[in-house]
Order: C-alpha cells, then sequence, then structure tokens
C-alpha cells in the first residue's frame, strides 16, 4: 500500500488486535487476529463454527494489505467476524499490529 493511501481497514469501537507467533506454519510465521469482539482476536476464531473469518497473507516487506484485501477484511470485520493478517517477519507484524490500533483511537 503507498503510503499517501487512505486506509479502510480500521478495528471497530471497542475492537482487538492481537499478535501470534506461528512457529510451525511455513513462511508465515507471524500473525495479527484483528476484530471488533476482543473474544473473537485469537486464532481459534479461525476455525470456529458459525463465524466468519479471513486470512490475508503478505510477503515480506509488506505491513499492509492491498486494497482488494482491506475491504474484504472490513467487510469480515463489519459482519463481527475475525481477520487474520499473516507475516513472514516480527517486525512486519508489529508494524501492521501498530497502525490498526493507532487508527483505532
Amino acid at each position: 500500500m503507498r503510503k499517501n493511501s487512505i486506509s479502510r481497514l480500521t478495528l471497530p469501537s471497542g475492537g482487538a488486535a492481537r499478535l501470534y507467533s506461528l512457529p510451525t506454519s511455513g513462511d508465515f510465521r507471524w500473525c495479527v487476529m484483528a476484530a471488533a469482539d476482543p473474544e473473537r482476536a485469537r486464532l481459534e476464531s479461525l476455525t470456529r463454527r458459525g463465524g466468519v473469518s479471513t486470512l490475508l497473507t503478505h510477503v515480506e516487506g509488506l505491513t499492509w494489505p492491498d486494497g482488494r484485501s482491506e475491504a474484504l477484511a472490513m467487510t469480515v470485520l463489519a459482519r463481527g467476524g475475525a481477520v487474520a493478517l499473516a507475516f513472514t517477519t516480527m517486525t512486519d507484524a508489529l508494524t501492521c499490529k501498530r497502525r490498526l490500533e493507532e487508527e483505532a483511537q
């Protein structure tokens, strides 16, 4: 995403973003879980029955989804679902998490 672009991806009021280490997941070793309900901002939400979720992967150096992925993430969050943003490095994941938290304020 370009620096001057306006972001559409924001945490809903009261939402949460959590960072997880994924030591056995191949290339994507870090994951930021985001959800409107803090209880849904957990890895388990990806496999929860009756819930909606999405997994967005990012190659090294990317810290934010592209426009299409942002729109998908916003739709999932608006429906009370959970979004998993997977990264290859902890630095990229932390940058994303911080941005989500800053833009929610």
